[in-house]
């Protein structure tokens, strides 16, 4: 992980035990003098999160700040929230610094209402001190948020503390000199419509992400999230373009949602160490990576066992579609890999088959595999050359004989390389005709 951020480039203060309540009431007070200091850890959702209580408010208005409560002081375009609290910001400002200094116990909610607020030398939002922070986006406005390139290595949102981002509303986070967020706890996010524009990372945290749900736009130099803990998709709407990586992490899991990688890089890079988790699982919800890099790379196992997965291929030397340390287990769901994977285990409950062709397929040469009454149980145009493929479906059945054909012409929808729905497959070459006799049926094309 790189260390690139404000928070990460001072020392931080010696951290405290923190006792068993945290202030939500605005009449609860937290003297944020006291010498306690947050204790960055993983965030976890909870109900409180979304308890918003009496607004304070700060209005923006180009160079000035207007606030209607003690616990926010103004210094030229700096607002400084001293207390837990629900605060709604507004208006518009390119001198935008609202800093977070509350207590270590202290939650602190705020509301973008359509605000449209950027600082070239400080991140528009740094959370120093707090409990959690929490934004959300309010439904039927568009926010933005953006830093400049003499922000000094930070990013556009910087917290010391937990963060979380929720809301209907669409949020516009652009990080000009390096990370777009980068939170020292663990990120939530859920609801948003949030986009993603960064020199460096689209998110980056010390912990866990969790996308719950929501759509995410994200085009970023790095990784699109660089988690260094857990990633964990349960669901949401999510295309990331990263340069770098997709997602770069120590776990990864996905149980829901729709995730499309693409980029210059690798899809998706576990490297947990030190666990008994498979760093990569995908439970359910449908997974597409086209990168030119290793699509999946774990430093331990894969586990799949619902959902969809689609790896499009690579095209640079010496990477691979799919690269693993550990076992690669296949139990359920639908799988399919262009390109050349480290093996799958004999322990795989669903039936795998790998096609090795004797010369390299030209990209968007089509692939169908068939069973004996000639029904198309799945038809590929993978978007890069390839000379092995990968797959496994509940379809492929014990005992039954299959045939795959390359080439031909298909009708219907292409969606991410795979054609669904299929109304016709025609024109195709036979590669091969096998017996599923094993898990994991090898098969030599001619």
């Amino acid at each position: 992980m790189k260390k690139l951020n404000y928070f990460k480039m001072a020392a931080m203060a010696a951290a405290v035990s923190l006792t068993a309540c945290n202030n939500d009431d605005d009449n609860n007070v937290t003297d944020n003098n006291n010498g306690s200091s947050v204790v960055a850890e993983a965030n976890t959702e909870m109900p409180a999160d979304y308890d918003f209580g009496v607004e304070r408010t700060i209005q923006y208005n180009a160079s000035s700040v207007a606030v209607n409560h003690s616990a926010v002081t103004v210094n030229g375009g700096t607002a400084t929230i001293t207390q837990a609290g629900t605060y709604r910001i507004s208006g518009n400002s390119t001198d935008a610094h609202i800093v977070v200094d509350a207590g270590a116990n202290d939650n602190v909610r705020i509301i973008l209402d359509g605000v449209t607020l950027s600082n070239n030398y400080a991140p528009v939002l740094e959370a120093k001190n707090a409990y959690k922070v929490i934004l959300r986006a309010e439904p039927g406005t568009q926010s933005t948020l953006a830093d400049g390139t003499g922000n000094g290595g930070s990013a556009t949102i910087s917290s010391n503390t937990k963060l979380s981002i929720f809301g209907t509303g669409k949020l516009t986070v652009t990080g000009n000199d390096t990370d777009a967020i980068y939170s020292k706890g663990g990120v939530i996010l859920k609801e948003t419509d949030l986009v993603l524009n960064a020199k460096g990372d689209g998110v980056e945290t010390d912990y866990n992400v969790d996308v719950l749900s929501g759509t995410i736009t994200a085009n970023t130099d790095g990784s699109v999230i660089n988690a260094t803990t857990v990633t964990r998709v349960n669901g949401g709407e999510l295309s990331f373009m990263g340069k770098q990586n997709g997602i770069e992490t120590g776990v990864y899991t996905q149980s829901g949602g729709r995730l499309l990688i693409s980029g210059n890089g690798n899809g998706i890079v576990a490297s947990s160490t030190g666990t008994s988790a498979a760093p990569v699982t995908v439970s359910d919800g449908y997974l597409y990576i086209n990168v030119p890099q290793n699509g999946i790379e774990s430093s331990g196992s894969i586990v799949t066992s619902g959902g969809t997965v689609i790896v499009a291929g690579n095209t640079a030397s010496g990477k691979m579609a799919v690269k693993h340390a550990g076992a690669f287990d296949v139990s359920g769901g639908t799988l399919f890999v262009a390109g050349p994977t480290s093996g799958l285990s004999s322990t795989s409950t669903q039936n795998v088959i790998t096609v090795n062709y004797p010369a390299t397929m030209a990209a968007n040469t089509l692939m169908s595999l068939q069973n004996t009454a000639l029904e198309n149980l799945m038809v590929v145009r993978p978007d890069y050359e390839y000379n092995s493929i990968t797959v496994s479906s509940d379809q492929i059945k014990d005992g039954g004989i299959y045939r795959i054909f390359t080439g031909g012409q298909a009708g219907g929808t292409l969606e991410n390389c795979m054609y669904t729905p299929l109304t016709g497959y025609t024109g195709g070459q036979l590669a091969a005709t096998f017996t599923i006799q094993n898990k994991v049926t090898v098969v030599n094309a001619e």
